[in-house]
């Protein structure tokens, strides 16, 4: 199976911004589709920092079918707020991919934005990994 995860993690801040975010697999299932593709499940503990000093922590649902990585994440920073994010990446393109923010509360309420990040390192046999991005001003 070609399986590459990613993850990105969203904060708010304001200016351009960088953040750094390391994840562990803790569930994963593959079915195949009968299409000659495989249909992978899986879900991510995640925590990250941005160049700024966000810390956050949190969870995400993702999916890989035709490619094609789709998936939400739950992420909650240092002072309880909590980052609603949607993820995309053609894995057969590589490893960078767009990261949504789709909403909020306390700072991240009525914020919306993307950033791009990239999967910098993975190991699938110990089920972990690391991403960075860039996120314009949200």
């Amino acid at each position: 199976i070609l399986l590459l995860i990613t993850f990105f993690n969203l904060n708010i801040a304001l200016a351009d911004y960088k953040t750094n975010s390391v994840f562990k697999i803790t569930s994963l299932d593959s079915v195949n589709t009968g299409d000659n593709n495989r249909l992978v499940n899986f879900t991510l503990d995640i925590t990250g920092i941005t160049d700024t000093g966000i810390t956050t922590e949190g969870k995400c649902v993702l999916t890989i079918k035709n490619n094609i990585l789709e998936g939400n994440c739950e992420n909650t920073d240092q002072d309880g707020d909590i980052s609603y994010t949607s993820n995309y990446r053609d894995v057969a393109k590589g490893n960078v991919g767009k990261a949504t923010r789709i909403g909020g509360t306390g700072k991240y309420a009525n914020k919306k934005g993307s950033c791009i990040y990239e999967v910098i390192v993975r190991n699938l046999k110990l089920g972990i990994g690391a991403a960075e991005g860039t996120c314009p001003d949200l």
